[in-house]
């Protein structure tokens, strides 16, 4: 397995916007013919706008995006069924429901995230609760606007233990 890491050049400037997205797309040119497994794939604060690239690493088992705020859709996530560790610390993801079907996820790491409050969260709350999220085991909430986690759709006392260990109360 292949795990790879993009470091952001500090001369970009606001012209090269799409230079991160072309930098994944350049991974398929140096392996001609067929790309290596990549598992791990880490772009943190990369000029990204876009996770389309993403889909040409089927099998990553880990990704972070940390720090890509140009990125709005994150719908692309819900694709990569492998994923095990996911880390989107200071980005502008608000929609969580394409992370809500990542069976193998272990790991989801939301630190700043400023979009995500205490009723976005809730789908990972149910997703948990009904099995679709069975490995889920951390989730990370520092800094965001998450209190309380509404588990008032969920049966009495199936609030996930993973929300209790973030530091955030359960009701």
């Amino acid at each position: 397995p292949l795990y790879v890491r993009f470091f952001q050049d500090s001369a970009l400037g606001p012209d090269d916007e799409k230079r991160g997205e072309h930098t994944l797309n350049a991974l398929s040119l140096i392996w001609p013919g067929r790309l290596p497994v990549v598992e791990g794939l880490s772009v943190d604060s990369f000029l990204l706008n876009s996770l389309t690239a993403v889909r040409r690493f089927p099998k990553l088992k880990a990704l972070s995006i940390a720090g890509c705020r140009a990125i709005f859709d994150f719908s692309t996530l819900g694709s990569l069924t492998s994923l095990e560790v996911l880390r989107l610390d200071e980005t502008a993801i608000a929609d969580l429901s394409p992370i809500a079907s990542l069976r193998q996820l272990r790991v989801l790491s939301l630190i700043k995230c400023a979009e995500i409050q205490n009723e976005r969260i809730a789908c990972l709350a149910q997703a948990h609760s009904t099995g679709a999220l069975p490995n889920l085991q951390q989730i990370y909430l520092q800094g965001t606007s998450v209190t309380n986690i509404d588990t008032g759709t969920l049966s009495e006392g199936s609030a996930p233990a993973i929300f209790q260990r973030i530091g955030a109360s359960s009701g």
